[in-house]
């Protein structure tokens, strides 16, 4: 048997404690020692026994307590494991390409206790429902579209590949390829998980599963679009490194699923591909207004070529995945709101203004898609939010400039400085209301207290710096936090351009 013996947790620390016991040894001291009954330990053996390999047992004698007996050159960690994601995939893998009649057989199959293959059908159950996928209990297996089975197996670790494919595709090469041939740069994890699908679509191909056509609408919409025919040709070198051909249906399947990932089109190669592509799809008008609708919800503007284009993609990617609801792209993404991100991300603002978004036109963000746009709209709200400190001195013009320098160098954060002399002090509290800070070495009139500031000396020392660097993170925390209050107003815009588009008609 080469699969290692799935148990659970505590089944494998018993395995361990009686490995480094030579002699017998009591339930009693196995619990105390692993923190549990000792009629948990004796429960936990008895379903031990049957899953034990051959020359394998668990001895249990009266008055002498319980011995391991097994190979001489075998032990525990090479022949048992308790990794649960492991346990996982392989009960997903077994039961997508085969059926059980009953728990027993599911549980041998997957050299675990029946206790352990019954919990973790009620995961399996959980998890495959997001790719509308169904557990069937008699007899059990995983029934659905072939191609949300696809999804699903893109969706697990990728350690669990390697247990389907001896072989998998050198990324590197297909990046390379799309990058130097097609003008495509994609993403080094977007090219991993693409290549993950392209193995076990070849395998699926190979087990004599295929992808259901599409309904014709859509298969017209791909058909026209521009950039179809490039990627259409790129799949034809996939079809030679294989040695297998693909489908119309399976080439546009590959690209519903390519349009999900991180890429960037070289623009030396395609200067307005995505422009044609979407004026083909006659989104270029929508996507215009969605901009707009956007800065006027944001209260911002931006012109950024790099930032357009990447709304843009999410936006035309949205076009396709209303064009077939029935199939979930989402888990192809690889960018999404992760816990090292700041807490304060505008995540909930996002989604209500793609749902207010969508209730007026064709349009289905997935969760992926606006958590990549949730990403780029703060990288965008973060870029224009700036600290504007103002330094007051009552020293010459030399010592000023060589005081803003050292506050230049030490201070981090988005800051920008300014300096004058010390009568600007005179002057009322809103004149000055274009500055979010005050630094100065002059006592502060009171009419200005209430600004933020802080007090230096000429020779400004480190425990100043930190202090300094505190009440600056404070303010820049609390500029954040008021311009998220302020950025989204939901409704407003977008009724506006109604009420606009209705007095044009």
């Amino acid at each position: 048997m080469t699969e290692r013996v799935i148990v659970t947790k505590r089944q494998f620390l018993i395995l361990s404690f009686l490995e480094e016991k030579i002699e017998w040894t009591s339930t009693q001291l196995i619990g105390e020692a692993i923190g549990v009954s000792n009629k948990t330990i004796q429960n936990d053996i008895h379903s031990l026994q049957p899953l034990l390999p051959d020359g394998w047992e668990i001895e249990a004698a009266k008055g002498l307590g319980t011995r391991l007996v097994r190979p001489q050159e075998a032990t525990v960690h090479a022949t048992f494991t308790h990794e649960e994601q492991q346990l996982l995939h392989r009960a997903i893998h077994l039961l997508i390409d085969q059926s059980f009649n009953n728990l027993q057989l599911f549980s041998h199959a997957l050299y675990a206790s029946t206790s352990v293959a019954s919990s973790i059908l009620k995961e399996i159950d959980q998890k495959i429902s997001r790719f509308q996928l169904t557990l069937q209990k008699s007899p059990y297996s995983i029934t659905g579209d072939e191609r949300n089975i696809r999804l699903l197996l893109v969706h697990l670790d990728p350690a669990a590949h390697a247990m389907i494919s001896d072989q998998p595709l050198p990324c590197a090469v297909l990046s390379d390829t799309m990058r130097k041939k097609y003008g495509v740069l994609q993403a080094p994890v977007s090219t991993q998980r693409f290549c993950s699908y392209i193995e076990i679509m070849f395998l699926r191909i190979q087990k004599g599963y295929t992808c259901p056509p599409y309904p014709r609408s859509l298969v017209r919409i791909i058909e026209r679009d521009p950039f179809y025919e490039i990627v259409s040709t790129a799949f034809q070198d996939l079809e030679a490194l294989y040695a297998q051909s693909l489908s119309e249906t399976e080439r546009m399947m590959l690209f519903l699923l390519f349009l999900q990932t991180e890429f960037r089109l070289d623009p030396d190669m395609h200067p307005s591909l995505l422009e044609d592509a979407l004026r083909v799809q006659q989104l270029d008008h929508s996507f215009n207004r969605f901009i707009r609708f956007l800065k006027d919800s944001f209260q911002f503007e931006w012109v950024e070529p790099d930032v357009l284009e990447s709304i843009q993609l999410i936006y035309y990617a949205a076009f396709w995945e209303a064009q077939d609801s029935n199939v979930p792209y989402g888990p192809l993404h690889t960018l999404t709101i992760a816990s090292e991100h700041p807490q304060n991300l505008p995540t909930d603002h996002v989604q209500e203004l793609c749902h207010l978004w969508e209730s007026f036109f064709p349009l289905v963000f997935s969760q992926q898609s606006r958590d990549f746009l949730t990403l780029l709209l703060y990288d965008i709200l973060s870029d224009n939010i700036q600290l504007r400190v103002l330094i007051v001195t009552q020293h010459s013009t030399p010592i000023g400039r060589f005081i803003q320098h050292a506050l230049q160098r030490h201070v981090s954060g988005r800051v920008h400085f300014d300096m004058t002399i010390s009568s600007c002090l005179n002057k009322e509290l809103s004149e000055l209301q274009t500055y979010d800070f005050l630094i100065t070495d002059l006592p502060l009139p009171s009419h200005l207290k209430s600004m933020p500031h802080f007090f230096i000396h000429t020779i400004i020392t480190k425990r100043e710096l930190l202090f300094l660097q505190e009440t600056i993170d404070e303010c820049l925390e609390e500029k954040e936090k008021k311009l998220y209050e302020r950025s989204f107003t939901l409704s407003s815009p977008f009724e506006q351009s109604t009420k606009k588009g209705t007095k044009e008609r």
